[in-house]
């Protein structure tokens, strides 16, 4: 009854961060939603017990993710006004996404309370590890590099931009 109780408050976090990106008032504190809907999947993952992915979620998303978000936004200074024209369209997608990403919780959650088999005990981790190294290794080094291309991208255009106002 407790895991329940707790998966419902951890699903509506969720949720409530993912309305509090779409409905900031800037991109400081949408960024802040969105750390706020990272914890709360991965407190999710942690009731489904999925300690690593959990861990993940919180180090990598939670952690690296959102900082990174708000050096954007900090290097690009972007303002309060920009973009008014597709707010509008922008929140209303928004607020239908998420409200199918709650009926997705909602089921995954309801499947959730009917027992399974048993799980095989083993070493998840090693196993998640030596598929991730060695069948996904070129999809793996691929996302670092166009992570990298992208945060070049980013300072290049920053700095454009800052020459353009000086």
């Amino acid at each position: 009854m407790l895991e329940t109780v707790l998966f419902a408050c951890f699903a509506l976090a969720a949720i409530a961060g993912a309305v509090w990106v779409i409905l900031g008032k800037n991109a400081t504190w949408s960024a802040l939603g969105l750390l706020v809907n990272f914890c709360a999947l991965g407190a999710l993952y942690i009731l489904l017990n999925a300690p690593y992915v959990a861990l993940t979620q919180f180090i990598v998303y939670a952690g690296a993710i959102v900082v990174m978000f708000l050096f954007v936004v900090m290097l690009l200074g972007v303002e309060r006004g920009e973009g008014q024209d597709r707010r509008y369209f922008q929140r209303y997608a928004g607020i239908g996404l998420a409200f199918l990403l709650f009926l997705g919780v909602l089921y995954f959650g309801l499947q959730a309370l009917v027992p399974d088999a048993p799980l095989k005990s083993g070493d998840t981790v090693r196993l998640l590890a030596g598929t991730l190294f060695t069948g996904y290794l070129l999809p793996l080094e691929m996302a670092g590099v166009l992570l990298l291309i992208g945060m070049i991208a980013v300072v290049v255009l920053a700095k454009k931009k800052r020459e353009e106002v000086q």
